[in-house]
C-alpha cells in the first residue's frame, strides 16, 4: 500500500506541475492586448487668421501725400497661446517706399531688417490667447509725396506669423523670438 500511496502522490505532484506549466503556457499564448494602457496627450495647435481692410474691395488709388484707410488685425484660431508678428513688404518708386505707416501703441517694431512688428501688451511682448484678436495695428497709412507722376503697379504685402509661447521665457525679447523662429526657418 505504501508504494501505491507513493505512486499516487508522485502522480498527483506531476499532474499539478503539468497543470501549472500548461496553465502558464496558455496564459502566455492567450494574453490579450486589452491589458495594455495607452494615453495620448493633445499637443495643441498654433493658428492665426489675418484680417486686412482697406475700406474697399477695389485697388487703392495712390494719391501723393494722402492718408488711406488700413486696418490690420490678427486672431488666434489655434488652441495655444502665441506671439504674433506682422511683416509688411512695401514696394518703392525710385528707392522711396510708396507708403508709410504709424503703428498703434499695441504694436512695436522688431529690431530686425525690414518692417516687422510684434503685438505687445502693457509695454512688453504679449501672447494672445486662443480666440483673442489683437488691437488694430495701424493708426494711419500715408502715401509719400512724389514729385512726378510715375507708372506703378504693385502691391503692399501683409504677412502674419504666430509663434507658440512654449519654450520662451517671459523675458525673451521680440527680436530673440523672431530670430530663433521665423528667421531661422525662413519665411
Amino acid at each position: 500500500m505504501k508504494t501505491h500511496k507513493r505512486i499516487l502522490s508522485i502522480s498527483a505532484g506531476l499532474s499539478l506541475l503539468i497543470l501549472l506549466f500548461v496553465g502558464n503556457l496558455l496564459g502566455i499564448l492567450t494574453d490579450k492586448q486589452e491589458d495594455a494602457k495607452e494615453y495620448y496627450m493633445e499637443a495643441g495647435t498654433v493658428g492665426i487668421d489675418l484680417a486686412v481692410d482697406t475700406g474697399s474691395d477695389e485697388a487703392i488709388l495712390i494719391e501723393p501725400n494722402q492718408t488711406t484707410p488700413l486696418s490690420i488685425q490678427v486672431t488666434n484660431t489655434g488652441s495655444k497661446d502665441c506671439y504674433v508678428f506682422v511683416k509688411l513688404i512695401i514696394p518703392d518708386i525710385s528707392g522711396q517706399p510708396i507708403l508709410s505707416i504709424s503703428p498703434t501703441g499695441n504694436w512695436q517694431k522688431v529690431d530686425t531688417e525690414g518692417l516687422v512688428y510684434q503685438y505687445i501688451k502693457n509695454g512688453e511682448a504679449g501672447a494672445i490667447e486662443s480666440g483673442e484678436t489683437t488691437a488694430e495695428m495701424v493708426a494711419e497709412a500715408k502715401f509719400y509725396d512724389f514729385d512726378e507722376l510715375v507708372d506703378f503697379s504693385g502691391e503692399v504685402q501683409v504677412i502674419a506669423y504666430a509663434v507658440q509661447t512654449d519654450g520662451f521665457s517671459s523675458e525673451a525679447s521680440a527680436s530673440d523670438i523672431w530670430s530663433t523662429t521665423v528667421t531661422a526657418v525662413g519665411d
